[in-house]
């Protein structure tokens, strides 16, 4: 984003954190257009003349890293419950960890730490590029193909 919004500019970013709507962030910055389509239109330009990043915008909308953390630290404990019923009738209700739930906040709290490796990279002979050989087929040899 820009270092050093105008007063218009924060107008503008301010409704658009607290509405999502570039027609009504438009009027609230002061623009007089014609329609919404018109004040859509200036509220793209004024959002690509900004041009925030996401992290800043997730900020700005209340998702900072103490709610991520929060919310992750509700997920390391979530519960289930689990209703018996009888001929229509609830008889009996219990609660129960709920285990799935948990080791997915798990895996997901260990990629935010960088715990996996997503992508593995492949490399020939002292770290250099794989070669392709080609081999002519020989008896006794079900494919022509190596890899170095």
């Amino acid at each position: 984003m820009k270092t050093k919004l105008t007063p218009k500019e924060r107008k503008f970013w301010i409704k658009y954190c607290e509405t999502q709507s570039l027609t009504e962030s438009a009027k609230a910055m002061g623009s007089n257009g014609n329609g919404t389509k018109s004040l859509c239109a200036v509220g793209r330009k004024m959002l690509d003349r900004i041009a925030p990043t996401l992290p800043e915008t997730l900020t700005a909308m209340g998702l900072d890293d103490a709610l991520l953390a929060r919310k992750t630290l509700e997920g390391l404990d979530a519960t289930r419950t689990q209703l018996a019923s009888f001929e229509g009738r609830f008889t009996d209700e219990r609660t129960f960890q709920d285990y799935p739930t948990r080791a997915k906040y798990l895996e997901l709290l260990g990629r935010f730490k960088g715990a996996f490796i997503d992508k593995h990279e492949l490399t020939g002979k002292d770290g250099g590029d794989l070669i392709l050989q080609i081999a002519p087929r020989m008896p006794g040899r079900s494919k022509g193909i190596e890899i170095e």
